[in-house]
């Protein structure tokens, strides 16, 4: 086995980078669900959003006299723990994986820091190639063929970690994932809401100014690319059961399709969705529940049409459904945009409900209202692109069967 992995070596060394990131409740995960059992693309079990920060606490024990391979694969080990024994990562769903809810992904953990350690033999020792030794080692426990993988594939999540993946891998392509910005904004803030009024925590307060950050990403959504000079592709989240779409995603990353990209697994385990998810996917893999989350429901008259006039260009370019502007509009969004959302109501009657000192809610009301004129004055900016013309263009994989 071991004999194998060295073989395989210059494969690896040479394997093409792609970053994995997100503008909000987008798919990510989903996306690299379906990538899981792929025969030519080496994934792990999830994002490893912070590996450039657990790499930048822990990198010192490699300058220690005594210091031994398998040291650092443990420390990975302990921080990644529920990434390698599921039954932990309760926030994914990952304890409650498979047809009965009832399996999780566990890999042997001696293996893995052995497997981690044999890659690195006579290798430097740095982030790039210790990223790479802990795909290897999570592929090779799970008896995968590492000599046919051909596509490194990182789900990042964040752009704001790129500029350090980028630096390991400088020729990498990276996939952003979109979606209609209204269903992202609902999905994204309510389901948080709903988890924050069943968790006994009260540590963790969700604020408007979470909510204007939320907001922020989503406007923005793969223009913060454009200061890299990487090929990236942003794909729509409403499009990932259409199979020319997979098609046209694996001839843009130099890979064959297989039927295996029709099913959502992580470790080979079927995956249900995580805990923000309303309910469980009872599909094997695409299902059009995952993106009915009834925004159009929730959302107020008067939000659906400040929505739909700030992001017009936006909703036309995506072909989202979206009403024809009038001159009225132009008039009247300056006031609108002033209304509170129901979402920043909802936020700010909670956290004054909550059972916390005055001191606290005092606080995080100061936090609300500041939240509030960022996230007006964020509506006023798309506002002005909107009266200056300017157009939102965005390169997309499209699909049109």
């Amino acid at each position: 086995k071991f004999f194998l992995i060295f073989n395989a070596m210059y494969n690896i060394d040479h394997i093409s980078p792609v970053a994995l990131i997100t503008t909000g409740r987008t798919g990510t995960d989903f996306l690299q669900s379906l990538f899981d059992s792929h025969t030519q693309v080496l994934t792990f079990n999830g994002h490893l959003i912070d590996y450039y920060l657990f790499w930048k606490d822990n990198v010192k024990v490699v300058s220690f006299k005594k210091f031994e391979p398998e040291d650092l694969a443990c420390l990975f080990v302990a921080h990644y723990l529920k990434y390698l024994k599921s039954h932990y990562d309760i926030a994914e769903n990952k304890d409650r994986m498979g047809d009965n809810f009832d399996e999780s992904i566990s890999i042997d953990l001696c293996e893995f820091v052995k497997t981690t350690s044999s890659f690195m033999k006579g290798k430097e020792f740095n982030s790039r190639n210790f990223l790479l030794a802990v795909h290897v080692a999570y592929a090779t426990c799970l008896r995968e063929d590492i000599s046919s993988k051909k596509v490194l594939l990182y789900h990042i999540h964040h752009e704001q970690m790129l500029p350090q993946f980028l630096e390991d891998f400088p020729n990498a392509k990276i996939i952003c994932m979109t979606r209609d910005p209204r269903a992202n904004y609902y999905s994204g803030i309510q389901h948080r809401l709903l988890v924050q009024k069943n968790n006994k925590n009260r540590s963790i307060v969700l604020s408007n100014k979470k909510l204007y950050l939320y907001l922020r990403r989503i406007f923005e959504d793969a223009y913060p690319l454009d200061k890299y000079s990487n090929d990236y592709m942003v794909i729509k989240l409403e499009d990932l059961g259409k199979k020319c779409l997979l098609e046209k995603l694996c001839y843009w990353l130099e890979i064959k399709y297989e039927t295996v990209l029709e099913f959502s697994t992580f470790g080979g385990i079927r995956w249900r969705g995580d805990s923000l998810s309303p309910r469980a996917n009872e599909s094997k893999g695409w299902s059009p529940d995952m993106i009915n989350n009834r925004w159009n429901v929730f959302f107020s008259p008067i939000e659906k049409y400040v929505f739909n006039f700030i992001l017009n260009s936006r909703l036309k370019h995506y072909s989202y459904h979206y009403d024809n502007l009038s001159i009225k509009g132009y008039l009247l969004i300056p006031f609108l945009i002033l209304i509170p959302l129901r979402l920043e109501l909802d936020i700010f009657m909670f956290n004054i409900s909550s059972k916390r000192p005055f001191r606290d809610k005092l606080y995080t009301c100061r936090i609300n209202i500041f939240g509030y004129l960022k996230r007006v004055f964020l509506f006023f900016k798309y506002y002005f692109f909107q009266i200056k013309g300017d157009r939102f263009k965005r390169y997309f994989l499209i699909c049109d069967k």
